[in-house]
């Protein structure tokens, strides 16, 4: 295979004929040197000191980037997860998964057009890939010149700007699949310093994981139960800009509106174990027993088929945003300027999950029974919403002095809020009872609400009979109820006074998650973070060829964290219009409703917990040495600490729980160390940047699964974040771009990445003091390395391009791309079962160009040998009851998460 691959991606092109080589040496669009703006400033990706990965929009095009896993495969360091609900990022080995339930942020800051995005909630940009003008990653900590949550590195995004001129770009594109993509970007002028640009995109696909099922799901008022293949895309974007330019003056106003629905990919599960099932038989089936393989898996075995799954209830993720950035820039004399920037973004989500994982129903019962066999089965969806805010201003004064010094200062300032709603509905119960305006309306006609007067009002829901009775839309201990959780502020784990909910229709009724459509559980879990930071940095130009720069940067972090706005935590029976009745005695209530027939309404328990504020700082500074003895070599020395502020897991997990030792972790901070070497061989046509790292961590953040009880590990059991000790990573970054002399019309490109992470001082489990008789905490594990999770050792990419020139100016070109990643450690317990293997890509694109360079149409195959590469590679364990003797089994089931799949298409772009 790996042979194959090489001669696909550069063989080929290697063997084009010599007699169309250019007669003029020039540097190939591969070779050219990319202007960045790795230190908000614009220099060259070559005397910048930093180790840097730049694609503009050349590169974007030829090399098809459209998301974020594209990007990752031609990015010596960068690793991602884009799987389902939390996204990761991971540069060097640096990167924890963000959580909704964790205060706790990516180590990989992302930007959008100068704004910080939730990194958790974007794989990419919006438009992915289109009218897009720069990609920028940045490896090594940013915290000085990005803030604390750019300790691994810093992706940026740049969009295109309003022209002058008038001018469109315009891209479409037919794939399998049935995809289809059309992207078009209009500019011009209104006057002579004022510009717009209108940027449009669409893009639609079919699924790449095949949805077997076969299910005419005729119930199925939330989400969509459409049957279709899974890891689908349906995206639109909508980007207005306007630009002033005068002449000391700039205004860049930006906006952008973004919608996503899709089908989620979910985890393969994989064959069970031989010996496990019937003879013949490796794959979940119609199994009865209450175990949870039967419950959650059933195939049907007629139709097994690797990778596939096979569930009515779409996984669908809906995703909506809205973006505005406004950026200043003002040179108020020759030698001080200022750069001002204002952003928003809000962005809305809604996940469906079939949790059932089959297409099967259930029949009522208890317990629960499959309709179609008779076996135990539960059929369950869960819903989860998402609402994130992020507030950004930045304030930077420049200013230089004489020809030496250059000076830069600025003031920092990020509000986000992430609100979490989560919910399900267990289908296999059919209606959850009535609601409560219904029991009310049933318990007043027989008499047994005597508070409430003689006629029952005319409302339409019970919140707005407590609205109008009680003047709010709940009911709390002063109203006589009885909630869970009845405490003040000064309760030590910071309860709020509990409320009772009405019960009813999701959207009707005050309380939004819980009620007809779900079981009594769900809520809301809403999380914030605030920044400000004050920053400096000094350069000084010692010589011609020697120079020196050091910044500072005082961060302040307040997270007011982990507060449940609402958490159902069970039914509650009660009469908010006793009467008479409340003078009775408990015994006598409870016979006077037993002789009505009918009960006291149902109310939703629900418990509430105020912000825990949670307070960091820290100085981080970056000092960096640069030697540039001629035009064509630049060296860098660069020495530069890190930090992330702690947080806290899951307050119910822990505060209310056996797991109290592990609410809090702490900050993390980090020392590094790097040198770099970047030099252009003009004797050869040949590009290098290298550089050579040592981080040093103390507190290194990590996620773990801890248990108390080890024979059935997930019994009782915590996944969060904990901090190891101490960590230590090393390696190297190799780059180069060269345009063979012998032929200048073949440019070959490509890098080559070793990094290690090592765990030096493991975290050391505290002692178990509960009251619930257990041994002691235990990793879910086996722990048999200290290797650092999603970081693989190595990582190269490979890319020929050949151009061949025609007659008429015109040209065509083939460009191979080979990349490889090795193989990782898929969890920190670095378990031998769950090591990820290593991934190997290759993709080919013909492209014609028009002479003028207006026209291109381009034939490419992705992934053409459909490998698969593993993101996340898991173990799940699954009990089997043995029909026969009864006998519970636990059956190991390996469960990867996978993405890269085979995609052929015709491209065609054009611009003027």
């Amino acid at each position: 295979m790996k042979n194959t691959a090489l001669s696909v991606a550069v063989a080929l092109a290697v063997s084009a004929p010599y007699a169309f080589a250019q007669e003029e040496k020039t540097r190939g669009s591969f070779i050219e040197e990319i202007v960045v703006t790795a230190e908000k400033r614009e220099e060259s990706e070559m005397t910048v000191p930093i180790a840097v990965t730049a694609f503009d929009e050349h590169k974007i095009e030829k090399l098809n980037i459209q998301t974020i896993d594209d990007l990752s495969l031609m990015t010596p360091g960068l690793e991602v997860q884009t799987h389902a609900g939390n996204n990761l990022f991971a540069m060097r080995g640096v990167g924890t998964a963000f959580s909704s339930w964790h205060a706790n942020e990516s180590s990989v800051a992302v930007y959008q057009n100068g704004l910080a995005v939730v990194a958790a909630n974007v794989s990419g940009i919006d438009t992915n890939g289109f009218d897009i003008e720069r990609i920028e990653v940045l490896r090594g900590p940013q915290n000085t010149i990005y803030g604390r949550n750019a300790m691994g590195g810093t992706i940026n995004y740049i969009r295109k700007k309003p022209q002058s001129e008038f001018g469109a770009d315009i891209v479409t594109e037919l794939s399998t699949e049935s995809g289809r993509r059309l992207g078009v970007a209009l500019t011009g002028p209104i006057s002579e310093s004022v510009a717009w640009r209108l940027t449009g995109y669409t893009q639609q696909r079919d699924g790449f994981q095949k949805n077997l099922s076969r299910a005419n799901t005729t119930y199925c008022p939330l989400g969509e139960c459409t049957n279709k293949d899974l890891d689908d895309m349906d995206i639109n974007t909508i980007i207005p800009q306007l630009q002033i330019t005068r002449d000391t003056w700039s205004l860049n106003l930006s906006a952008s509106s973004y919608d996503s629905k899709r089908r989620m990919g979910r985890n393969e599960v994989g064959p069970i174990p031989a010996g496990f099932l019937p003879e013949g038989l490796r794959w979940p089936t119609h199994i009865g027993g209450e175990g949870q393989l039967g419950s959650y898996f059933g195939w049907d075995t007629a139709l097994p088929q690797e990778g596939a799954v096979q569930m009515n209830r779409d996984p669908i993720h809906y995703t909506e945003g809205e973006q505005f950035v406004i950026t200043l820039d003002w040179d108020i004399t020759d030698n001080v300027s200022i750069h001002y920037q204002r952003g928003r973004s809000d962005t809305e989500e809604l996940r469906f999950q079939d949790r059932d994982q089959t297409d099967r129903t259930g029949t009522a019962g208890d317990p629960p029974v499959a309709d179609d066999n008779g076996g135990y089965f539960r059929d369950r969806l869960s819903m989860t919403e998402g609402h994130y805010i992020v507030d950004q201003n930045e304030l930077t004064l420049t200013a230089s002095f004489g020809d030496a010094w250059n000076v830069r200062i600025g003031y920092f300032t990020l509000d986000s809020t992430r609100v979490i709603g989560s919910h399900d509905r267990h289908y296999e119960v059919g209606d959850y009872r009535t609601s409560t305006i219904d029991e009310m309306r049933a318990l007043h006609a027989a008499g047994g609400m005597p508070g409430l007067g003689d006629t029952f009002p005319d409302v339409s829901s019970c919140s707005e009979l407590l609205q109008q009775e009680f003047g709010q839309p709940y009911l709390t201990a002063e109203d006589n109820g009885a909630p869970a959780f009845s405490f003040g502020p000064d309760h030590p784990w910071r309860f709020r006074p509990g409320r009772l909910n009405c019960y009813g229709p999701r959207g009707t009724e005050a309380n939004r998650f819980g009620g007809t459509d779900g079981p009594f559980g769900g809520g809301i879990i809403n999380n914030q973070q605030n920044q400000k930071s004050w920053f400096a940095e000094v350069a000084y130009q010692v010589t011609d060829q020697w120079s020196a720069s050091l910044g500072l940067r005082r961060i302040d972090d307040e997270k007011p964290t982990g507060a449940l706005d609402g958490f159902n935590v069970g039914p509650a029976r009660f009469n908010p219009f006793p009467g008479f009745i409340a003078d009775l005695s408990e015994d006598d209530q409870e016979a006077y409703y037993e002789d009505l027939g009918i009960e006291a309404p149902i109310f939703l328990n629900t418990a509430y917990l105020e912000h825990h504020v949670l307070k960091f700082d820290q100085t981080v500074f970056n000092f960096d040495i640069e030697y540039t003895p001629d035009d064509n070599t630049f060296i860098f020395g660069r020495i530069a600490s890190g930090y992330r502020s702690g947080g806290g897991n899951f307050r119910v997990d822990t505060q209310l729980g056996d797991f109290a030792p592990f609410y809090l972790f702490d900050e993390e901070e980090l020392l590094t160390y790097e040198v770099g070497y970047k030099r252009y061989f003009d004797d050869y046509n040949l590009r290098i940047m290298t550089s050579a790292y040592f981080y040093d961590f103390d507190n290194f953040i990590t996620g773990a699964a801890i248990t108390l009880t080890p024979q059935d590990p997930w019994d009782v059991a915590l996944e969060g974040n904990i901090n190891y000790g101490k960590v230590e990573i090393y390696g190297f970054d190799f780059e180069f771009a060269w345009q063979v002399p012998s032929m200048e019309n073949l440019q070959i490109f490509g890098f080559y990445a070793y990094n290690n992470g090592e765990v030096k001082e493991p975290f050391v489990l505290p002692e178990y003091t509960g009251e619930e008789g257990f041994a002691g905490y235990s990793f879910i594990g086996a722990f048999e390395g200290n290797s650092l999770p999603y970081a693989p050792k190595s990582k190269f990419n490979l890319n020929a391009e050949y151009t061949w020139p025609l007659n008429n100016g015109s040209s065509v070109s083939l460009l191979g791309v080979w990349a490889w990643t090795g193989e990782f450690e898929a969890n920190v317990a670095n378990n031998l079962e769950e090591q990820a293997d290593d991934f190997s890509r290759i993709d080919l694109r013909l492209t014609w160009t028009s002479a003028d360079e207006r026209y291109r149409v381009s034939a490419y195959g992705q992934n053409i040998f459909d490998d698969r590469q593993i993101e996340q590679f898991e173990v799940n364990g699954f009990e089997f009851e043995d029909p026969d003797t009864g006998e519970e089994t636990f059956i190991p089931v390996p469960e990867p998460f996978v993405s890269a799949y085979e995609l052929w298409g015709i491209e065609a772009r054009f611009s003027f």
